[in-house]
């Protein structure tokens, strides 16, 4: 346990180690080093595309989770029939509906699995295409601002005066 949380803690600390290593290393002129920060998932959360992302993903599969919520309803509808009426009816009846419930639940089930599958593929594309455009922003403006060091991963503290997240995020509405 303690060896799992002394990994965790030097996963955190590479980015600081590996900045004041570069820094160490410079001759004293050139340690003038600009370093930015940026909070990418403040980014992902709070970007148009995301936004954006989110209402197509509605759109596109809020007819299939209508569809398939109704087909849950009428299976539950169903279970509660065979609950209320099981005793009164014929075996013969009383197995008919038995057999069609698992043949339901089985096709519920299988439904529900694609639905969440297709839902998780077409996230992660979206996903991945505004990570794109946020690296792209953040390598754009810190050309433009001549950082030398732009760090977002691990990071545990940072001063508002290193993290341009707010300038990325402006730079994300254009």
């Amino acid at each position: 346990m303690n060896q799992q949380i002394i990994r965790r803690l030097g996963r955190a600390f590479v980015p600081f180690v590996a900045v004041f290593a570069v820094a160490a290393s410079m001759p004293a002129a050139a340690q003038d080093i600009k370093i930015g920060v940026v909070n990418i998932p403040k980014l992902l959360l709070t970007s148009p595309q995301f936004k954006q992302a989110k209402e197509s993903m509605e759109a596109k599969f809020s007819k299939r989770k209508d569809e398939l919520e109704s087909k849950r309803e009428r299976f539950q509808s169903d279970v509660e029939r065979l609950k209320r009426d099981g005793s009164v009816m014929s075996q013969s009846a009383r197995e008919k509906l038995e057999s069609q419930l698992r043949d339901d639940q089985r096709q519920l089930k299988l439904l529900q699995e694609e639905y969440a599958e297709d839902v998780q593929l077409a996230e992660q594309k979206e996903m991945e295409s505004i990570r794109n455009d946020i690296f792209e922003v953040i390598e754009r403006v810190a050309k433009r601002e001549k950082y030398d060091l732009m760090l977002a991963e691990g990071i545990i503290y940072a001063a508002d005066s290193v993290d341009i997240t707010e300038k990325v995020a402006a730079e994300l509405k254009r």
